[in-house]
């Protein structure tokens, strides 16, 4: 299982800036011990203010410890003009090189019958357990 987001949150677990976490870090550092995930994070700061006077490591990655060796994750020296950077997270090196940019779909073609089907099937066959 790989989580990854923009918590908002702050903690010394995915941030070598911070000495004790907030309120939004201390849930996600309950969460995480309670689910027994691994956060892949190197301590470095994801986002800048736009005029770069502050920052802080808002994106996390989180994996469940049986995957956390074969995860590399790195944070991308470009942000493509977002106040978050790019991260990415390879999964035995089979990760391919990202394609950014805006992508674009055409809704003209779709066959929603058929994807309502699957969208059931799919959620009736999707398990979680904790």
């Amino acid at each position: 299982m790989i989580i990854c987001g923009d918590i908002n949150g702050k903690s010394s677990l995915w941030s070598q800036y911070v000495h004790g976490p907030d309120i939004e870090g201390r849930k996600l550092e309950n969460a995480i011990s309670n689910l027994n995930l691994c956060c892949l994070n190197d301590g470095d700061f994801t986002w800048f203010s736009s005029d770069r006077s502050s920052a802080s490591s808002l994106d996390i990655t989180l994996v469940t410890p049986g995957m956390a060796h074969f995860c590399n994750w790195n944070i991308l020296d470009v942000n493509h003009g977002s106040d978050h950077f790019p991260i990415i997270t390879k999964i035995n090196g089979l990760s391919n090189k990202p394609n950014f940019g805006r992508p674009s779909f055409s809704t003209s073609n779709i066959n929603w019958n058929t994807f309502r089907e699957e969208c059931i099937r799919f959620t009736n066959e999707f398990s979680y357990e904790l």
